[in-house]
């Protein structure tokens, strides 16, 4: 993706950037995105209906979850739509701010659990999915600021 970038700067100027065309702030996004790409793709390792946990725990964090991969989707199409029309990303910002509150929901719910029932290494993979989730929330969230920062160009 570099070499085709630096290939590009060399096109002649068109659309609203004329010559200055922003092809390192495009950079940026573009490394960031697969680093959140990669990290789906992790989350995706994770998901596996094999591992046994107590239901009791996984519907205890399950909503936080589910809010956290739904708002950072939402967040992403928001972006994604931003980026076609070159226009500000003002709606991904609610998407980011529900799925971070979900973060702090989870957070709260884990301080409060009992754990005494739930044997250690069926809680990891759980806890791994919810770590996941987190970072990719937060790799959701650089996209925003670098889209953000590219509309203001």
């Amino acid at each position: 993706h570099n070499l085709q970038a630096n290939f590009a700067r060399w096109e002649p100027g068109h659309g609203g950037f004329s010559l200055r065309h922003p092809w390192m702030q495009y950079l940026k996004i573009g490394v960031l995105a697969r680093e959140c790409a990669y990290k789906i793709e992790t989350l995706n390792t994770y998901l596996n209906p094999e591992i046994q946990i107590s239901l009791e725990f996984k519907c205890t964090i399950q909503e936080a979850c589910t809010k956290m991969s739904s708002e950072s989707n939402k967040a992403l199409k928001a972006i994604s739509s931003s980026m076609k029309t070159m226009t500000h990303p003002s709606s991904a910002k609610s998407h980011i701010e529900n799925s971070k509150s979900a973060i702090e929901e989870l957070k709260l719910v884990l301080e409060v659990i009992s754990l005494e029932d739930v044997e250690l290494l069926a809680i990891i993979p759980v806890a791994t999915v919810a770590a996941i989730l987190e970072e990719i929330t937060i790799s959701v969230d650089k996209i925003y600021e670098s889209v953000s920062e590219l509309s203001h160009l």
